[in-house]
């Protein structure tokens, strides 16, 4: 528990939500590794102690339980209906539905306009494709905004504006 709620806390305390998506599947992936990791060695500390007793581990657990088990924990995981807020259940339907891709493409033309040279004073068009994994916002109408500012600095343009379609 100490763990998860520290993997929490910056998110609560810095934005008094749980945070974006990928930030609440990261602590609950925390959480997932860290109950392996609990499992597992109590596990361990249960075969140390019963080796030094001589009771077999193995005959008093069969190694056949793991694979079960986790198959088990599978399987509840799928009609529990939570496996579809998974980060890779997510991300695979934005693959599979090429909205990934699309996006992908739109970022791409972006950068080439960024990099070019000749352009100074840049004119983007708004992103069309918003998939909610990948896209965290996008840049200001108002080249004195300061994210705007930014990016004209960072790829030495005298302004960058994005407008809306």
């Amino acid at each position: 528990d100490g763990i998860f709620s520290s993997m929490s806390c910056p998110l609560f305390y810095t934005m008094n939500s749980t945070g974006p998506a990928r930030a609440v599947s990261i602590v609950y992936y925390g959480f997932i590794l860290s109950t392996f990791f609990c499992y597992y060695y109590i596990l361990g500390y249960l075969h140390r102690l019963l080796a030094e007793r001589n009771i077999s581990f193995r005959r008093l657990v069969p190694t056949s339980l793991f694979p079960a088990a986790s198959i088990v924990l599978t399987v509840f995981l799928c009609l529990s209906g939570h496996a579809g807020n998974l980060t890779v259940v997510k991300s695979t339907a934005l693959l599979i539905s090429g909205e990934a891709r699309a996006y992908d493409e739109e970022y791409q033309a972006r950068l080439e306009i960024l990099n070019d040279p000749e352009i100074t004073d840049v004119v983007l068009s708004s992103f069309i494709h918003q998939p909610d994994m990948l896209y965290n916002g996008d840049l200001g109408a108002n080249p004195a905004d300061d994210l705007n500012q930014k990016i004209a600095y960072y790829f030495n343009k005298s302004s960058v504006i994005v407008v809306s379609q």
